[in-house]
């Protein structure tokens, strides 16, 4: 099970998200650790910490295209990076984050809805 310090059910709308994995392909595929809630055209930063690997894509921001209710794709060709692999030791417990940092102006859906 995966330590995640981001919470499931959040009082605001497109919290941020860990990532549980990404590829090594065009467009990347980001996979989450429990239900994004994401929309397409939402736009997201990724930060990667220094020792989870895929270190190339930190700060990298794009709108996103919704795949599943855990996935997502943006496009960042990611076929030469390194692999996204969390180290598997007992002192090294970072994960890759996914923030919501904008969405597309021509949809302005995310920003009518109130989930208080």
């Amino acid at each position: 099970m995966v330590n995640s310090y981001a919470y499931v059910n959040p009082v605001y709308s497109n919290p941020k998200r860990i990532i549980q994995s990404m590829t090594n392909s065009f467009p990347v595929t980001i996979t989450t650790t429990f239900v994004h809630g994401y929309m397409n055209g939402l736009i997201v930063r990724l930060f990667i910490p220094e020792k989870v690997g895929m270190q190339a894509a930190n700060n990298f921001y794009a709108p996103i295209a919704v795949t599943g209710p855990t996935t997502f794709t943006m496009p960042l060709d990611t076929t030469t990076f390194d692999p996204y692999d969390v180290p598997n030791v007992w002192y090294i417990r970072a994960y890759g984050q996914t923030v919501p940092i904008g969405e597309v102006t021509e949809t302005i859906y995310l920003a009518n809805v109130n989930i208080l």
